[in-house]
């Protein structure tokens, strides 16, 4: 059997026009093409995918649609490779490109080696190694983007987007926010003169799947199809490239967006929005002042143990205690601190851990942090009574840190309406 009998090109097609907008004519064309047996002499397999791939990438071309491409490679010491992953030519369903807007169509990553000969720096494993070689890279293509996300914001009061740092295989823990704290909506909140719109929207910041998650990719595609709320990088998604989330996030909102008043930050936790909204209701509104909510990090000890995945070379840090810092976990920003962080984030040099790294940025930016008790980094106490557990919950801001299954067994008590709760302040 011929192998396109099987990949037919009119599927191509079929596929194309489901996903981008080509004219008519280029449409027409390709229907031609499929007509005529041009395609009978490929029997190889691989041919077949080459010339799909080639066809494809033609018609996007010609339609003004431009797929994102992405070379498998395999990033360790040894291969000098830039840390981007890969698959077959994807084209986004977006009225215009969107990693054209972006401004990064592909990363021109060079290692920098001066390091390698020192004693640490052989000591490390890869992704560390990684990191110190390719230090200077800071922004990368897209592979998902969602600039509309922002739209709705401009006919609200108050608005706030939910921007959460996930793995690309922890899809389970991404519906769990969806299915929580994190979903979208519009809530109307009363003020002293009668009552105001907040508007919530949510967005995952993704890096790539190892190379070893050979399927883990296309289940981000099909996710994102579905829920379009994934924001998507080409760099390997690992604890040392946190900070390239918040170094592209960054960037990625003073691109699309002037109508975002405030951010909250945060990953696999529980967070209280009424609370959350209650307060910033009662701060300037359009993001204006520089707020940063969040709960101080003190007596942070430098790591100098290189088998540790917090471990800091002398070279990098040589006191032996961090600054205070914000616990990451969870925290708020205004528009105005997002624009200082933005304006000296290319100043100061990426640094493994991505709190330590905000933390000069915050510094650099003269934006101090508005300590918050609600913000519980290190968890809350755990009650005999379910129920006074529950009301603990609806008193804070933020707990962390919850598995999927948890948040949805506390979601569902933390909003029965039949736990009766008096507030602790």
């Amino acid at each position: 059997m011929y192998v396109f009998q099987l990949l037919h090109p009119i599927w191509w097609a079929v596929e194309l026009s489901s996903m981008c907008f080509i004219p008519d004519s280029t449409y027409e064309l390709l229907q031609a093409i499929s007509k005529s047996n041009v395609y009978g002499r490929y029997k190889s397999v691989a041919e077949a995918l080459y010339l799909c791939e080639e066809l494809v990438e033609m018609l996007a071309m010609l339609s003004g649609c431009w797929p994102v491409h992405r070379k498998v490679q395999s990033c360790h010491m040894g291969n000098h490779c830039c840390p981007l992953a890969m698959s077959v030519p994807r084209i986004k369903k977006q009225g215009q490109c969107t990693h054209k807007d972006w401004g990064i169509i592909q990363s021109d990553c060079m290692a920098n080696h001066d390091l390698i000969d020192t004693d640490w720096f052989k000591s490390v494993g890869d992704h560390f190694k990684d990191f110190i070689l390719y230090r200077d890279c800071h922004y990368f293509p897209m592979v998902h983007n969602h600039p509309e996300k922002l739209e709705s914001f401009e006919d609200a009061t108050l608005n706030l987007l939910l921007v959460v740092k996930s793995l690309a295989e922890n899809s389970e823990r991404r519906e769990a926010v969806r299915s929580t704290w994190g979903h979208e909506r519009d809530v109307r909140l009363r003020t002293r003169t009668g009552s105001e719109i907040a508007r919530v929207r949510t967005l995952f910041l993704l890096g790539l799947p190892l190379p070893s998650l050979v399927h883990t990719q296309k289940s981000v595609d099909l996710e994102d199809s579905v829920q379009q709320d994934i924001l998507q990088w080409e760099f390997f998604d690992n604890f040392y490239n946190l900070t390239l989330k918040d170094m592209n996030f960054l960037r990625w909102i003073s691109i699309y967006s002037s109508s975002v008043a405030y951010v909250l930050k945060g990953d696999d936790m529980f967070v209280n929005m009424d609370n959350i909204l209650e307060y910033l209701l009662a701060a300037p509104q359009d993001g204006g002042s520089p707020l940063l909510l969040g709960s101080v990090v003190t007596d942070s000890y430098v790591v100098r143990d290189a088998g540790s995945k917090y471990f800091i070379p002398t070279v990098m840090f040589d006191g032996y205690m961090y600054p205070h810092f914000v616990s990451w976990g969870s925290y708020v920003m205004s528009r105005e601190v997002l624009r200082r962080l933005q304006a000296v984030s290319g100043d100061v040099q990426k640094f493994p851990l991505d709190d330590v790294w905000l933390e000069m940025c915050l510094h650099r930016a003269n934006v101090s942090l508005t300590s918050h008790q609600g913000f519980r980094t290190l968890g809350v106490p755990q009650l005999k009574s379910a129920d006074m557990q529950v009301c603990l919950y609806r008193d804070v801001m933020s707990v962390h840190r919850f598995l999927p299954t948890q948040l949805l067994n506390m979601w569902k008590m933390f909003t029965d309406p039949t736990i009766k709760c008096t507030r602790l302040h």
